[in-house]
């Protein structure tokens, strides 16, 4: 007989965050000169939804402004990226990630404008502008996902059985999107793109 309640498994969801730690390299032997620098922020889990949904937004902004200045203006990657990670699986754990692929030399000053760059978002806030341009179209990927059958069997049905929460995410998805204000936004980024919080990893 199925179990009227699945185990939770509440010891096994404890994940932290290395503390005390500000940088990490990697090093492995490679004919291509080629690394990976990427900086992580702690955020949270992602049973919050709307704040989740927020943190993917801010993600966005990052991302945007990683595109414009190692991209546009000094030419040093072709493809930045940013994105937040909120787990489904471990109790209050989390995090926002930012990086690119990049040469060696130089690397650590390149995590080190990284950790800038979303420092000053932190500080300084984004703004109506910059935050529709990365909300509007986001807004209309996901109108073009909720008429995909595979986006309701996998994310909606699929878990509802363990997690029915899921089946009110679905419904009121897009309006929260759409209602995300500027002020949660720079609050999120005061929060959780602090520049003492950031741990910088170099491959």
């Amino acid at each position: 007989t199925r179990a009227a309640k699945p185990d939770m498994f509440e010891k096994r969801r404890i994940v932290h965050f290395p503390k005390g730690v500000k940088e990490k390299t990697f090093t492995f032997d490679s004919v291509i000169p080629k690394g990976i620098v990427a900086a992580f922020w702690p955020t949270c889990d992602m049973w919050d939804i709307s704040r989740t949904r927020r943190l993917t937004v801010l993600s966005r902004i990052l991302d945007e402004r990683l595109r414009v200045k190692l991209r546009e203006e000094l030419g040093a990657a072709y493809s930045p990226f940013a994105y937040n990670a909120s787990s489904e699986a471990y109790k209050d754990y989390g995090y926002m990630a930012a990086g690119f692929v990049a040469s060696p030399d130089g690397a650590g000053k390149m995590a080190d404008l990284v950790v800038s760059i979303a420092a000053e978002l932190s500080e300084k806030g984004t703004n109506e502008d910059e935050l529709n341009r990365v909300k509007t179209p986001f807004a209309t990927r996901l109108e073009q996902v909720v008429r995909d059958n595979g986006y309701w069997l996998n994310n909606v049905m699929a878990p509802s059985f363990e997690y029915p929460i899921r089946l009110k995410w679905a419904r009121n998805m897009l309006p929260d999107i759409k209602a995300i204000r500027l002020d949660e936004i720079n609050t999120l980024a005061k929060e959780y793109l602090n520049k003492d919080t950031a741990l910088k990893v170099l491959v």
